[in-house]
């Protein structure tokens, strides 16, 4: 029985029909055991062939959020400090270390 075998890949046996092959009785089967050796050293592999990555979070200069894909800063804004203010004394938290929850409605793209 060729049809599952890869020429480029190590060939494991597993002595069983489609259903079988992923259905075992016990971690002692020996379709169970070929599986899971081979899964085993495919991981083994690649930890010794990956470089690890740090996290984006370690990687950027600063510990603050991080935001991504930021529209550059308008100099014809008008600005609209007063509203603006009300908005971040609204967006505290309380003296209870609760935050507010704030719905802000208005033509879309204006503000």
């Amino acid at each position: 029985m060729d049809s599952a075998i890869l020429s480029s890949y190590f060939s494991i046996g597993v002595h069983e029909n489609h259903i079988g092959m992923t259905k075992y009785d016990s971690e002692e089967h020996p379709g169970f055991l070929s599986v899971t050796g081979e899964i085993r050293r495919w991981i083994k592999e690649l930890k010794e062939s990956v470089t690890p990555v740090p996290p984006l979070r370690d990687r950027l200069p600063s510990r603050g959020p991080i935001t991504l894909n930021l529209p550059a800063i308008n100099d014809d804004f008008i600005g609209r400090t007063s509203i603006l203010n009300q908005i971040e004394q609204l967006m505290s938290p309380s003296d209870n270390g609760r935050h507010h929850r704030l719905g802000l409605y208005g033509l879309g793209g204006v503000g």
